[in-house]
Order: structure tokens, then C-alpha cells, then sequence
């Protein structure tokens, strides 16, 4: 074997080798740190950052983290949706909650949807979806916030645990049932489109277009829908 030869396997042999090496994590440089404990939810608005932490919600500077102002909720809050002016907390047991935050100093409570357990809520087209564990998925006309109005009340095989939206496509964490794919292009009438079971425990479930990322007792698993 000749030179050349020795030369261009070495350099083979070290980009097989670099090409095997797993990727470094990126060192984050910490700007900031929230100094009241255990945070449950948190969602991001312009220069204010919301934050849920067991039965409050306090709302802080992004960059400076001064602190804005501060709620009490009846309930333990779980998820954080923003959507325009409004903020919409699943509070637990205390449901949906319908805040003003057009002013963040002064966040305002201006209507809940009280008769339903709110595990999250994601909103949509003026819809907000809240998965309610026991009860499935509720879906409400949100289009007049200060007036939120129940549209249905879906019941899978299961508990819904988490809710992920695509388009038309409402993806369901459904507990020992698995994950349902259910079409909510009308609201006012949910179809069951298919799941996904296999005796997989679904827990949560994220979707980027139609790959869904889905979260059980061991692991994290992906799907792709691309056909529905």
C-alpha cells in the first residue's frame, strides 16, 4: 500500500470515527433564574413571562425578571395557552380560566369554565380544547372570551389526558386506551379518524404536522400520520 494510499484510509478511518461520535449539548448560559420553587406551567408573551406554580400565577419581566403582578387561583394550575390578549390556564379542578393580560402589570379574570376537571387547554381558531381527564375532550367557543360557551363534551374509549392540535386533527393522550386521532374541523361534531393502541399507556402528546410525539410510563415514541 502506498502513501497516498495509508493517507486517504487515515483520513476514512477519522471521519467514520467523528461522524460515531455523539453530538455535544450546546452550554446554555443561564440570564436569569425564578427564585419561587417548583413552576407547574409557564408560557411567554412579548417582554412577560407567565408562570404557574402550584395555585398561583405570576407574571415576570423576560429580561429583567422583575416581577409584574400576581393571581391566586382556586385551582392547581397545570398549562399555560395565550392566545391574542388573553390567557387561558386549565387549573385543575377549578377548570378553564379566561384572563385579560392586554396589560400585564394588571392581569384580569374576566370568565371560567368552572364545571370541568382542566388537565390542558390548547386553543384554536377561536376554539379552546381542554383535556379533562375522566370526562374527555371538552371544546369551547372561546370567539367571545368574557362569554365562553361549551360546544361538546367528546368522549373517547378512555381518559384524555393531554390534547395536541394540527389543522383539522386533535391528538389525544388517552391514557390505557393509546392515542386517538380525532377530526375537529367541526367543532360542534368530533370524528374518530384512528388510534394508535397496541397496549401502549399514553400519557402526553406533542405534534409537529402530522408527526406525533407521544409519551408513556418508559419512553417516547414517534408517529407519523401523513396519510390521514
Amino acid at each position: 500500500m502506498n502513501a497516498k494510499s495509508v493517507l486517504r484510509l487515515l483520513c476514512l478511518s477519522a471521519v467514520v470515527l467523528f461522524a460515531a461520535l455523539p453530538a455535544q449539548a450546546a452550554d446554555l448560559e443561564r440570564t436569569g433564574q425564578w427564585p419561587g420553587g417548583p413552576a407547574t406551567a409557564i408560557s411567554v408573551k412579548d417582554s412577560a413571562v407567565f408562570i404557574g406554580h402550584g395555585g398561583f400565577l405570576s407574571i415576570y419581566h423576560t429580561r429583567t425578571f422583575a416581577k409584574l403582578a400576581q393571581i391566586t387561583a382556586s385551582g392547581y394550575i397545570r398549562t399555560i395557552a395565550i392566545a391574542g390578549q388573553y390567557a387561558y390556564v386549565a387549573a385543575a379542578e377549578a377548570g378553564l380560566l379566561i384572563l385579560d393580560i392586554s396589560n400585564s402589570t394588571k392581569p384580569k379574570l374576566i370568565a371560567s369554565v368552572q364545571d370541568v376537571y382542566a388537565a390542558k387547554v390548547v386553543v384554536q381558531n377561536q376554539y379552546a380544547y381542554i383535556a379533562t381527564s375522566g370526562a374527555g375532550l371538552r371544546i369551547v367557543d372561546v370567539s367571545r372570551p368574557q362569554t365562553p360557551k361549551t360546544v361538546v363534551d367528546y368522549k373517547p374509549e378512555s381518559w384524555v389526558d393531554d390534547v395536541a392540535l394540527d389543522g383539522r386533527y386533535a391528538f389525544l393522550a388517552c391514557n390505557t386506551a393509546g392515542l386517538c386521532v380525532v377530526d375537529v374541523q367541526n367543532p360542534a361534531s368530533p370524528a374518530k379518524v384512528t388510534s394508535y393502541a397496541g397496549g401502549y399507556t399514553v400519557y402526553h402528546v406533542a405534534a409537529s404536522g402530522r408527526t406525533v410525539f407521544i409519551c408513556g410510563p418508559n419512553d417516547v415514541r414517534v408517529t407519523n400520520f401523513s396519510e390521514i
